[in-house]
């Protein structure tokens, strides 16, 4: 399945420091962010970003979204800075995945039904 299979609403996450704990997100799809110059840019794959504790980002702002903070919170990022910071040696590095909320969502959520999107 690729990237292209995302629709805005799709609840995902990535896997961090060997399945220790995962990353999620709510991929938007096209978004505007604004840059630290008060720039707005249009971007194809926006993600609303839930960054918590021990969520490193990048010190230098992201070429195409902007986003640099190392803060808790929220911010709307692109795919690549949400999965910044995945271990290379994770052997998920590069994956995303969604739940799957077809049927009982709640089933669905406890089960934790995904499926793997890889990049093209």
């Amino acid at each position: 399945m690729g990237l292209n299979t995302l629709n805005p609403g799709d609840h995902i996450y990535s896997y961090r420091q060997i399945h220790t704990f995962s990353h999620h997100g709510i991929y938007v799809g096209k978004g505007t962010v604004t840059k630290l110059n008060n720039e707005e840019v249009e971007i194809n794959d926006a993600v609303i970003h839930f960054m918590g504790f021990g969520k490193c980002s990048n010190q230098i702002p992201c070429e195409k979204c902007g986003h640099s903070s190392r803060r808790i919170g929220v911010a709307i990022t692109c795919l690549d800075c949400f999965l910044q910071g995945e271990a290379q040696s994770n052997q998920f590095a590069g994956s995303i995945f969604g739940f799957g909320l077809g049927g009982l969502a709640a089933y669905n959520i406890a089960k934790g039904i995904h499926e793997v999107i890889t990049e093209d």
